[in-house]
This record gives C-alpha cells, sequence and structure tokens, in this order.
C-alpha cells in the first residue's frame, strides 16, 4: 500500500516522530552538517540504535491495531 492508500483508507496514522531529537537528546548523535540524518544509515555503530527507536514505532502501531508507514528507500 502506498501512503496515499494508507492516508485515504485510515483514520489514524502512526509515522515516525522527532527521530533526530531522540538521537541527539537520548544518544548524544547528531546530524552531519551537510547531509543531516542521512549518513546516520552507513554508520555501523549507529545502526542498532535507529532499528531500535523505528522499531519502538512499529510496536506501538502494532499495540494499538494502528497502520505504520514507513519509507525504505
Amino acid at each position: 500500500m502506498n501512503f496515499k492508500e494508507c492516508f485515504e483508507n485510515n483514520e489514524v496514522i502512526l509515522m515516525e516522530g522527532a527521530v533526530g531529537e531522540r538521537l541527539k537528546n537520548e544518544y548524544n548523535i547528531y546530524p552531519d552538517k551537510q547531509v543531516a540524518l542521512a549518513g546516520l544509515i552507513y554508520r555501523e555503530d549507529i545502526r542498532p540504535v535507529l532499528k531500535k527507536i523505528y522499531s519502538q514505532y512499529v510496536e506501538i502501531g502494532l499495540k494499538y491495531g494502528y497502520p505504520v508507514y514507513i519509507r525504505i528507500f
């Protein structure tokens, strides 16, 4: 299902929140000045943190029966 279909067919959609703020406040990880958060996926040491944060969003969606829309390129 694409985002448009998800949006049109659901009253509530859980999407990722302020991941950047969580990275800064909870893990002391800051965005790159040129590519912001995009470069973090290439860092082996940060991938587990990203997985943990996004998994929490998915778990919340499943717990409350909301669709979760996370676009992976």
